[in-house]
């Protein structure tokens, strides 16, 4: 949220008292609460994110649903999770590896597009952006520091500016969705 210019309104959602803290410093304005808890008195926001975060929840549809309640009409939602069906995440399935993602307890959940676009559209939503990245998690070069970051910089540029994004390759699954109407008025 620091990287939005200084006259917009920011507000977050933190459980991590000291990055509460940290937030607060930096002039955000700050929940440290629950997103179920918290009484947002009939605000709408034009942006609502929510990355890394539906894979930890037993039960994410209230989360879902008050997610889709907060978003201002054609205001977007943006979605980031770990996507099982990515040619990454299958191909380590195969050779017997272990997919990073796959980190009980901490992670619960794992998601379809399928389930997320069919739930999220009910709501009055349109997916207008469906990106795929390596998350900053790939990168055979961790123990050689100058070319680690070569090839962090390389995979960077290949996840954000690049066709590539648009196809599964990698586990990390962008979904932008678009308010289109206000199904709760």
């Amino acid at each position: 949220m620091m990287h939005f210019d200084a006259g917009i309104e920011k507000y977050g959602i933190e459980l991590s008292k000291s990055s509460v803290e940290v937030a607060i410093k930096r002039g955000l304005n700050i929940y440290e609460e629950f997103i179920e808890n918290i009484d947002f008195k009939d605000k709408k926001f034009d942006a609502v994110t929510c990355y890394a975060i539906l894979e930890h929840l037993k039960d994410p549809v209230p989360i879902l649903d008050r997610l889709t309640q907060l978003v201002e009409e054609n205001g977007v939602l943006v979605i980031m999770v770990p996507y099982l069906h990515s040619f990454k995440a299958q191909l380590l399935y195969k050779i017997n590896f272990r997919w990073h993602m796959f980190s009980q307890p901490e992670h619960l959940n794992f998601y379809s597009k399928v389930f997320l676009d069919k739930f999220i559209s009910e709501k009055g939503f349109v997916l207008r952006k469906t990106k795929y990245t390596s998350g900053g998690m790939f990168n055979p070069f961790k123990k050689i520091p100058i070319v680690s970051r070569v090839f962090g910089k390389f995979m960077n540029f290949i996840d954000f500016y690049t066709p590539i994004n648009q196809i599964p390759i990698f586990d990390h699954m962008y979904l932008y969705y678009q308010k289109t109407k206000d199904i709760d008025a």
